[in-house]
């Protein structure tokens, strides 16, 4: 993956999970909600083919629940992950 395709997945998942107004803030000043986002958009930043999730909606609010949840599906549809 090339600097700007990463640009482009990093723009595309801030905006999906709604991180752009935090995510250049320093961890220990997130919220558990915030981090849990940020650590989704980290996880799936670079296509991994397998991904192992332990309570990945814990501290999420119910939109940010159902992103995952819609992302999740849309990614083992398309990308066979």
């Amino acid at each position: 993956m090339n600097i700007e395709e990463l640009e482009k997945r990093i723009k595309e998942l801030s905006s999906l999970f709604q991180i752009e107004s935090f995510i250049n803030q320093p961890v220990k000043s997130l919220s558990l909600g915030q981090r849990m986002k940020c650590e989704m958009v980290a996880s799936l930043l670079h296509n991994p083919k397998v991904l192992f999730f332990d309570e990945p909606t814990i501290g999420l609010d119910p939109i940010a629940k159902d992103t995952l949840r819609k992302l999740i599906k849309k990614i083992n549809k398309e990308l066979k992950t």
